[in-house]
């Protein structure tokens, strides 16, 4: 296991958002450890000094620019997936912080909103484990794929039907197999991340390892039943599905969709048993 005298850092955008928070929990589990660990971003909103951000009011301008030229890309030809684009095109400063920090691991985690190059990437000379928060390294340019091209190669036949003008997607996978040929480990922080990432042609060979997020159990733990139908005010009688959730808008990547289906499915199968599904999160009732 890694010491004190060793170094890991972890690169991601934000020290804010869900991958953030993910990223902030395997960071506190190392240094529970005693592993040193750090966490390198270019927009840093809480006060932990495990986070590193070196950045000037002339950088962060910067930032927002490239952010909002990434936000905008899947404008830019006609797709109906309206999800995160990123083209990991534009070099930023990170790079030479990375050197200067002089670890011994980087683990490579969101790198949307031109966080860092392909080309940067390309030339870091430590060991690499990239953590997938979403589909985007083994896809073209979008972090969710509806299709199979991120399986069977972004090619000219195979490009879906209500894509048009250039095929970002197909140019950036492209410049994913130039850049990131060399050899890096790749973790799967679920079942579903395993089997895809395993599957396409970008990571298929690949050391791909799957690896649960960490979680607090001090914290976060569970209670007898009855208990904690006590405490939610909740029938003892009645069946509760509960469903966590965020952004209405991404409903299909979050999984809503697949919750309401096996919620319907259980209420057609057992029609006698009082059911109900809850859901906490961002949500409003005029969503439904």
């Amino acid at each position: 296991m890694f010491g004190v005298d060793k170094k890991i850092l972890h690169l991601n955008f934000s020290d804010s958002g869900g991958a953030a928070v993910a990223v902030k929990r395997i960071n506190d589990s190392l240094r529970f450890h005693n592993i040193n660990s750090s966490i390198l971003v270019a927009e840093k909103k809480s006060n932990n000094k495990t986070i590193i951000f070196k950045q000037t009011l002339f950088d962060k301008f910067i930032w927002e620019q490239k952010k909002k030229i990434s936000r905008n890309l899947k404008y830019i030809f006609r797709t109906d997936n309206k999800n995160t684009h990123s083209i990991a095109l534009f070099g930023s400063n990170l790079l030479s912080q990375i050197e200067l920090f002089k670890p011994d691991i980087l683990n490579i985690h969101w790198i949307g909103n031109e966080l860092i190059s392909l080309n940067q990437i390309n030339k870091i000379k430590i060991p690499i484990i990239w953590t997938l928060h979403d589909m985007w390294l083994y896809c073209g340019a979008e972090h969710y794929s509806y299709n199979t091209r991120y399986i069977d190669g972004y090619l000219n036949n195979n490009r879906p039907k209500e894509e048009k003008k250039f095929d970002l997607n197909r140019w950036v996978w492209e410049r994913k197999k130039k850049y990131l040929s060399k050899k890096f480990s790749v973790i799967a922080t679920s079942e579903w991340q395993l089997k895809n990432s395993r599957a396409s042609s970008l990571l298929k060979n690949k050391d791909i390892h799957k690896i649960p997020l960490p979680i607090d159990t001090n914290f976060w733990k569970p209670i007898e039943k009855n208990k904690a139908r006590e405490i939610l005010g909740w029938d003892k009688n009645k069946t509760y599905f509960l469903f966590g959730f965020s952004d209405f808008g991404k409903k299909y990547i979050k999984g809503l969709d697949l919750a309401l289906n096996i919620f319907n499915d259980f209420n057609k199968k057992y029609p006698k048993k009082k059911s109900h599904l809850n859901i906490f999160g961002q949500i409003s009732k005029n969503e439904f």
